[in-house]
Protein backbone atom coordinates (compact mmCIF):
# COMPACT_ATOMS: atom_id res chain seq x y z
CA UNK A 1 0.00 0.00 0.00
CA UNK A 2 2.05 3.05 -1.51
CA UNK A 3 0.77 6.33 -2.07
CA UNK A 4 2.83 9.51 -3.95
CA UNK A 5 3.14 13.27 -2.43
CA UNK A 6 5.09 16.26 -3.48
CA UNK A 7 6.95 17.73 -0.39
CA UNK A 8 9.76 20.68 -0.50
CA UNK A 9 12.28 20.62 1.74
CA UNK A 10 15.41 22.57 2.74
CA UNK A 11 17.26 21.34 -1.09
CA UNK A 12 13.84 22.04 -2.95
CA UNK A 13 10.64 19.82 -4.49
CA UNK A 14 10.51 16.17 -3.70
CA UNK A 15 8.51 13.14 -5.29
CA UNK A 16 8.09 10.94 -2.33
CA UNK A 17 6.12 7.11 -1.57
CA UNK A 18 4.44 6.78 1.57
CA UNK A 19 3.85 3.74 3.41
CA UNK A 20 2.41 1.77 6.41
CA UNK A 21 6.58 2.06 7.35
CA UNK A 22 5.90 5.60 8.57
CA UNK A 23 3.55 4.35 10.92
CA UNK A 24 5.54 1.66 12.41
CA UNK A 25 8.58 4.28 12.98
CA UNK A 26 10.00 4.90 16.64
CA UNK A 27 9.88 8.38 15.74
CA UNK A 28 6.33 8.22 14.67
CA UNK A 29 4.54 9.16 11.26
CA UNK A 30 5.23 13.32 12.11
CA UNK A 31 8.79 12.88 13.39
CA UNK A 32 10.20 10.05 10.62
CA UNK A 33 8.48 12.08 8.17
CA UNK A 34 9.88 14.93 8.92
CA UNK A 35 13.37 14.05 10.33
CA UNK A 36 13.49 12.78 6.49
CA UNK A 37 12.60 16.02 4.95
CA UNK A 38 13.68 18.76 7.02
CA UNK A 39 12.79 22.46 6.23
CA UNK A 40 14.78 25.59 7.74
CA UNK A 41 13.03 27.45 10.27
CA UNK A 42 9.73 29.82 9.06
CA UNK A 43 8.60 27.33 6.18
CA UNK A 44 6.08 24.88 6.97
CA UNK A 45 7.30 21.49 7.83
CA UNK A 46 6.96 18.56 5.61
CA UNK A 47 4.26 17.04 7.40
CA UNK A 48 2.78 19.95 7.32
CA UNK A 49 2.76 20.76 3.74
CA UNK A 50 0.95 17.02 3.62
CA UNK A 51 -2.01 17.30 5.73
CA UNK A 52 -2.16 20.94 3.78
CA UNK A 53 -2.70 19.26 0.43
CA UNK A 54 -4.84 16.52 2.02
CA UNK A 55 -7.06 19.54 3.57
CA UNK A 56 -6.51 18.18 6.88
CA UNK A 57 -6.59 21.81 8.82
CA UNK A 58 -7.38 22.31 12.53
CA UNK A 59 -8.99 25.00 11.68
CA UNK A 60 -10.74 27.11 8.65
CA UNK A 61 -9.24 30.24 7.47
CA UNK A 62 -12.28 31.79 5.73
CA UNK A 63 -10.79 34.76 4.33
CA UNK A 64 -7.84 32.83 2.48
CA UNK A 65 -10.47 29.74 1.81
CA UNK A 66 -9.23 27.08 3.51
CA UNK A 67 -11.75 24.69 4.73
CA UNK A 68 -10.85 21.73 6.42
CA UNK A 69 -11.91 18.44 4.46
CA UNK A 70 -15.39 16.74 5.26
CA UNK A 71 -15.31 13.15 6.33
CA UNK A 72 -17.09 11.95 3.55
CA UNK A 73 -14.17 12.93 1.22
CA UNK A 74 -11.93 11.48 3.85
CA UNK A 75 -13.39 8.36 3.11
CA UNK A 76 -13.71 8.39 -0.23
CA UNK A 77 -10.40 8.60 -0.66
CA UNK A 78 -10.04 12.31 -1.98
CA UNK A 79 -8.13 15.25 -1.24
CA UNK A 80 -8.43 19.19 -1.46
CA UNK A 81 -5.75 19.88 -4.05
CA UNK A 82 -3.14 17.85 -6.00
CA UNK A 83 -2.20 15.48 -3.76
CA UNK A 84 -5.89 14.12 -4.24
CA UNK A 85 -5.05 14.11 -8.68
CA UNK A 86 -1.60 13.20 -8.54
CA UNK A 87 -1.01 9.86 -9.79
CA UNK A 88 -0.35 7.34 -7.31
CA UNK A 89 -2.93 9.21 -4.55
CA UNK A 90 -5.73 8.28 -4.66
CA UNK A 91 -6.70 7.48 -1.23
CA UNK A 92 -3.72 9.15 0.40
CA UNK A 93 -6.37 11.52 2.43
CA UNK A 94 -7.68 8.81 3.95
CA UNK A 95 -4.42 7.27 4.80
CA UNK A 96 -2.65 10.04 6.46
CA UNK A 97 -5.71 11.22 8.27
CA UNK A 98 -4.77 9.42 11.82
CA UNK A 99 -1.26 11.00 11.81
CA UNK A 100 -3.19 14.39 11.05
CA UNK A 101 -5.53 13.60 13.90
CA UNK A 102 -2.59 12.49 16.53
CA UNK A 103 -0.46 15.56 15.14
CA UNK A 104 -3.41 17.73 16.69
CA UNK A 105 -4.27 15.97 19.62
CA UNK A 106 -0.97 16.61 20.63
CA UNK A 107 -0.67 20.58 19.66
CA UNK A 108 -4.09 21.05 21.56
CA UNK A 109 -2.85 19.49 24.54
CA UNK A 110 0.67 21.84 24.85
CA UNK A 111 -1.58 24.92 23.36
CA UNK A 112 -4.00 24.75 26.25
CA UNK A 113 -3.13 27.52 28.51
CA UNK A 114 -6.27 27.26 30.88
CA UNK A 115 -7.33 24.51 33.62
CA UNK A 116 -5.83 21.57 35.32
CA UNK A 117 -3.79 20.73 32.56
CA UNK A 118 -2.02 23.42 31.20
CA UNK A 119 -0.85 24.01 34.98
CA UNK A 120 0.53 20.54 35.26
CA UNK A 121 1.97 20.88 32.38
CA UNK A 122 3.71 24.05 33.95
CA UNK A 123 5.46 21.83 36.73
CA UNK A 124 6.96 19.61 33.90
CA UNK A 125 10.67 19.79 33.63
CA UNK A 126 10.86 17.93 30.31
CA UNK A 127 8.25 15.33 27.86
CA UNK A 128 9.79 12.60 26.45
CA UNK A 129 7.61 10.92 23.34
CA UNK A 130 8.17 7.62 22.44
CA UNK A 131 6.61 5.17 20.04
CA UNK A 132 4.52 2.29 21.03
CA UNK A 133 4.58 1.76 25.01
CA UNK A 134 8.06 1.15 26.43
CA UNK A 135 10.26 3.58 27.60
CA UNK A 136 13.89 3.46 29.49
CA UNK A 137 14.13 5.22 32.18
CA UNK A 138 17.77 6.27 33.42
CA UNK A 139 19.14 5.91 37.21
CA UNK A 140 21.10 8.21 38.27
CA UNK A 141 23.94 7.86 41.29
CA UNK A 142 24.96 11.05 42.89
CA UNK A 143 25.32 9.94 47.18
CA UNK A 144 29.00 9.04 46.76
CA UNK A 145 29.86 12.85 45.36
CA UNK A 146 27.26 14.05 47.84
CA UNK A 147 28.90 12.98 50.94
CA UNK A 148 32.14 13.84 49.78
CA UNK A 149 33.99 16.96 49.36
CA UNK A 150 36.77 17.82 47.01
CA UNK A 151 40.56 17.60 48.46
CA UNK A 152 43.99 19.46 47.53
CA UNK A 153 46.39 17.81 45.47
CA UNK A 154 49.80 17.49 44.88
CA UNK A 155 51.38 18.99 41.39
CA UNK A 156 50.64 17.56 39.19
CA UNK A 157 49.08 14.98 40.64
CA UNK A 158 45.68 12.96 39.70
CA UNK A 159 42.48 14.25 41.35
CA UNK A 160 41.29 12.35 44.42
CA UNK A 161 38.26 10.59 43.09
CA UNK A 162 34.92 11.86 45.45
CA UNK A 163 32.83 9.69 44.32
CA UNK A 164 31.18 7.39 41.10
CA UNK A 165 28.01 8.77 38.60
CA UNK A 166 26.52 5.56 37.37
CA UNK A 167 23.62 5.18 35.10
CA UNK A 168 21.46 2.24 34.81
CA UNK A 169 18.68 1.44 32.82
CA UNK A 170 15.00 0.63 34.09
CA UNK A 171 11.92 0.17 31.48
CA UNK A 172 8.46 1.54 32.72
CA UNK A 173 4.89 0.56 30.44
CA UNK A 174 2.98 3.47 29.25
CA UNK A 175 -0.68 2.31 30.08
CA UNK A 176 -1.62 3.15 26.81
CA UNK A 177 -5.96 3.97 26.00
CA UNK A 178 -7.35 3.83 22.50
CA UNK A 179 -9.97 6.69 21.62
CA UNK A 180 -12.69 6.08 19.18
CA UNK A 181 -15.08 8.43 17.13
CA UNK A 182 -17.90 6.42 15.41
CA UNK A 183 -19.79 8.56 12.80
CA UNK A 184 -23.16 7.96 11.19
CA UNK A 185 -23.69 8.08 7.79
CA UNK A 186 -25.32 11.48 7.95
CA UNK A 187 -22.64 12.82 9.45
CA UNK A 188 -20.21 12.63 6.88
CA UNK A 189 -21.44 14.92 4.93
CA UNK A 190 -21.75 17.91 7.29
CA UNK A 191 -19.00 17.08 9.49
CA UNK A 192 -15.38 17.80 8.90
CA UNK A 193 -11.88 16.75 9.84
CA UNK A 194 -11.64 19.71 12.54
CA UNK A 195 -14.45 18.74 14.26
CA UNK A 196 -13.39 14.60 14.05
CA UNK A 197 -9.98 15.94 15.64
CA UNK A 198 -10.84 18.59 18.30
CA UNK A 199 -13.64 15.54 19.57
CA UNK A 200 -10.42 13.30 20.15
CA UNK A 201 -8.01 16.37 21.43
CA UNK A 202 -10.97 16.65 24.06
CA UNK A 203 -11.37 13.23 24.86
CA UNK A 204 -7.20 12.89 25.58
CA UNK A 205 -6.93 16.04 27.67
CA UNK A 206 -9.55 14.77 29.75
CA UNK A 207 -7.90 11.63 30.22
CA UNK A 208 -4.44 13.31 30.99
CA UNK A 209 -6.30 16.04 33.32
CA UNK A 210 -8.06 13.52 35.49
CA UNK A 211 -4.55 11.40 35.83
CA UNK A 212 -2.20 14.17 36.55
CA UNK A 213 -3.03 14.48 40.82
CA UNK A 214 -2.30 10.68 40.98
CA UNK A 215 0.94 10.89 38.87
CA UNK A 216 1.66 13.85 41.70
CA UNK A 217 0.82 11.52 44.43
CA UNK A 218 2.49 8.75 43.30
CA UNK A 219 5.86 10.68 43.04
CA UNK A 220 5.48 11.65 46.82
CA UNK A 221 4.02 8.28 47.88
CA UNK A 222 5.69 5.91 45.42
CA UNK A 223 4.84 3.37 42.78
CA UNK A 224 6.28 0.16 42.45
CA UNK A 225 4.89 -0.37 38.98
CA UNK A 226 7.30 2.86 37.65
CA UNK A 227 10.30 1.54 40.13
CA UNK A 228 9.55 4.69 42.25
CA UNK A 229 9.89 4.37 45.89
CA UNK A 230 8.40 6.45 48.67
CA UNK A 231 10.26 9.70 49.54
CA UNK A 232 11.95 9.14 52.71
CA UNK A 233 15.38 9.94 54.59
CA UNK A 234 16.05 13.79 54.37
CA UNK A 235 13.64 14.39 52.65
CA UNK A 236 10.92 14.06 54.36
CA UNK A 237 10.43 16.53 57.41
CA UNK A 238 8.13 17.13 60.50
CA UNK A 239 7.58 21.13 60.69
CA UNK A 240 7.14 20.63 64.31
CA UNK A 241 10.45 19.58 63.79
CA UNK A 242 11.78 22.72 62.59
CA UNK A 243 10.04 24.67 64.71
CA UNK A 244 9.17 23.19 68.37
CA UNK A 245 6.47 25.79 69.03
CA UNK A 246 3.83 24.59 66.98
CA UNK A 247 1.44 22.30 68.95
CA UNK A 248 -1.29 21.10 66.64
CA UNK A 249 -1.22 19.01 63.31
CA UNK A 250 -2.00 21.61 60.37
CA UNK A 251 -0.31 24.14 61.59
CA UNK A 252 2.78 26.02 59.77
CA UNK A 253 5.05 28.66 61.40
CA UNK A 254 6.65 31.25 59.60
CA UNK A 255 9.89 30.05 61.18
CA UNK A 256 9.38 26.99 59.71
CA UNK A 257 8.36 27.55 56.36
CA UNK A 258 11.31 29.85 55.81
CA UNK A 259 13.87 27.68 57.41
CA UNK A 260 12.57 24.77 55.08
CA UNK A 261 12.85 26.08 51.92
CA UNK A 262 16.57 27.84 53.10
CA UNK A 263 17.31 24.45 53.77
CA UNK A 264 17.23 23.23 50.14
CA UNK A 265 18.20 26.55 48.63
CA UNK A 266 21.63 25.55 47.19
CA UNK A 267 21.37 21.61 45.97
CA UNK A 268 17.58 21.21 44.19
CA UNK A 269 15.83 24.87 45.48
CA UNK A 270 12.48 24.72 45.77
CA UNK A 271 10.25 26.99 42.81
CA UNK A 272 7.36 25.01 43.38
CA UNK A 273 4.61 23.74 45.80
CA UNK A 274 2.18 20.77 46.15
CA UNK A 275 -0.59 20.77 48.14
CA UNK A 276 -4.20 20.41 48.84
CA UNK A 277 -6.51 23.57 49.53
CA UNK A 278 -5.96 23.13 53.13
CA UNK A 279 -2.25 22.98 53.22
CA UNK A 280 -2.55 25.69 51.09
CA UNK A 281 -4.41 27.91 53.36
CA UNK A 282 -1.94 26.50 56.12
CA UNK A 283 0.94 28.13 54.29
CA UNK A 284 -1.38 31.47 53.84
CA UNK A 285 -2.66 31.50 57.53
CA UNK A 286 1.08 30.94 58.78
CA UNK A 287 2.06 31.58 62.37
CA UNK A 288 4.01 34.45 62.38
CA UNK A 289 3.47 35.99 58.73
CA UNK A 290 5.12 39.22 58.14
CA UNK A 291 2.38 41.79 57.42
CA UNK A 292 1.83 45.56 56.75
CA UNK A 293 -1.43 46.06 58.01
CA UNK A 294 -0.99 46.95 61.57
CA UNK A 295 2.64 49.02 60.60
CA UNK A 296 2.79 52.54 60.53
CA UNK A 297 4.69 53.79 57.43
CA UNK A 298 4.87 57.12 58.34
CA UNK A 299 6.26 56.74 61.79
CA UNK A 300 9.62 58.34 62.42
CA UNK A 301 11.54 56.15 64.04
CA UNK A 302 15.51 55.31 64.88
CA UNK A 303 15.71 52.02 62.45
CA UNK A 304 17.19 50.62 59.99
CA UNK A 305 16.19 48.41 57.00
CA UNK A 306 17.95 45.25 57.12
CA UNK A 307 18.48 43.26 53.47
CA UNK A 308 19.36 40.11 53.19
CA UNK A 309 22.32 39.59 50.44
CA UNK A 310 21.57 36.10 49.70
CA UNK A 311 17.99 35.37 49.75
CA UNK A 312 17.58 31.45 50.66
CA UNK A 313 14.17 31.90 49.44
CA UNK A 314 12.03 32.59 46.13
CA UNK A 315 10.25 35.69 46.18
CA UNK A 316 7.19 34.12 44.55
CA UNK A 317 6.46 30.60 45.13
CA UNK A 318 3.63 29.40 42.71
CA UNK A 319 1.40 26.91 44.65
CA UNK A 320 -0.44 23.73 42.30
CA UNK A 321 -3.58 22.87 44.06
CA UNK A 322 -4.03 18.94 44.33
CA UNK A 323 -8.13 17.74 44.57
CA UNK A 324 -7.34 14.12 44.57
CA UNK A 325 -8.78 12.97 47.82
CA UNK A 326 -6.61 10.59 48.33
CA UNK A 327 -4.09 13.34 48.68
CA UNK A 328 -2.51 12.27 52.40
CA UNK A 329 -3.67 15.86 55.02
CA UNK A 330 -1.53 18.17 56.44
CA UNK A 331 1.24 17.36 53.40
CA UNK A 332 3.13 20.02 51.75
CA UNK A 333 5.34 18.76 48.79
CA UNK A 334 8.10 21.15 47.41
CA UNK A 335 9.74 20.46 43.75
CA UNK A 336 12.80 22.19 42.15
CA UNK A 337 11.25 22.09 38.84
CA UNK A 338 14.22 22.10 36.35
CA UNK A 339 14.65 18.70 37.40
CA UNK A 340 11.80 16.92 38.90
CA UNK A 341 9.58 15.59 36.54
CA UNK A 342 9.79 14.10 33.63
CA UNK A 343 6.48 13.29 31.35
CA UNK A 344 6.33 9.82 29.21
CA UNK A 345 3.96 10.11 26.42
CA UNK A 346 3.10 7.85 23.35
CA UNK A 347 1.04 9.36 20.81
CA UNK A 348 1.61 6.89 18.03
CA UNK A 349 -1.09 5.71 16.19
CA UNK A 350 -1.13 1.61 16.32
CA UNK A 351 0.02 0.85 12.39
CA UNK A 352 -2.66 -1.90 12.87
CA UNK A 353 -5.58 0.23 13.40
CA UNK A 354 -4.31 2.22 10.32
CA UNK A 355 -4.40 -0.10 8.37
CA UNK A 356 -7.70 -1.58 8.97
CA UNK A 357 -9.64 2.63 9.09
CA UNK A 358 -7.79 2.56 5.59
CA UNK A 359 -8.64 -0.93 3.74
CA UNK A 360 -12.31 -1.64 5.35
CA UNK A 361 -13.38 1.90 4.86
CA UNK A 362 -14.34 1.84 8.73
CA UNK A 363 -16.22 4.91 9.58
CA UNK A 364 -15.11 4.60 13.25
CA UNK A 365 -11.93 6.73 13.98
CA UNK A 366 -9.87 5.61 16.72
CA UNK A 367 -6.16 6.48 18.14
CA UNK A 368 -4.00 5.27 20.96
CA UNK A 369 -2.97 7.64 23.26
CA UNK A 370 -1.06 7.44 26.86
CA UNK A 371 0.75 9.29 28.99
CA UNK A 372 2.48 8.52 32.18
CA UNK A 373 4.15 11.33 34.91
CA UNK A 374 7.22 10.09 36.86
CA UNK A 375 10.06 11.75 39.23
CA UNK A 376 13.15 12.37 36.94
CA UNK A 377 15.94 13.40 39.49
CA UNK A 378 14.48 12.27 43.54
CA UNK A 379 16.29 14.62 45.11
CA UNK A 380 14.17 17.45 43.33
CA UNK A 381 11.75 16.64 45.71
CA UNK A 382 10.95 17.62 49.50
CA UNK A 383 8.22 16.96 51.60
CA UNK A 384 6.79 18.61 54.68
CA UNK A 385 4.52 17.19 57.05
CA UNK A 386 2.36 19.28 59.26
CA UNK A 387 1.57 16.73 61.95
CA UNK A 388 2.61 16.51 65.58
Amino acid sequence: MEFKATLQDGTGQHEITLDMGLYKSEQGFVGALNSQFPTPQGMPTASEQLFAQCGLYRTADLKSGIKPAKIRDILDGGGLSAAGTAPGSTGISRFVAPAAILAGVQNDIYEDRSGVLAQFMNLVAFTQSVAGNRYEKPVFNYDPARNSRSKPVAQLAEPTSIGMLTVGEQSGTIPIFASGLEISDQAMDYFGFAEVQKCMSIMATYDIAERADGWLLSMMAGDADHGMAALSGDQVEKAVTIDSSIAAAGVLTQKAWIKWIAKHSKRAPITHVITDIDGALAIQNRTGRPTANTDNQTSQRMDTIEVVMDPLWPSNLPIYIVTDANWPANTILGISKPNAIVLHESSTANYSSVEQFVTRRSTKFRIDYGAVAARFYTRAFHRLNLVL
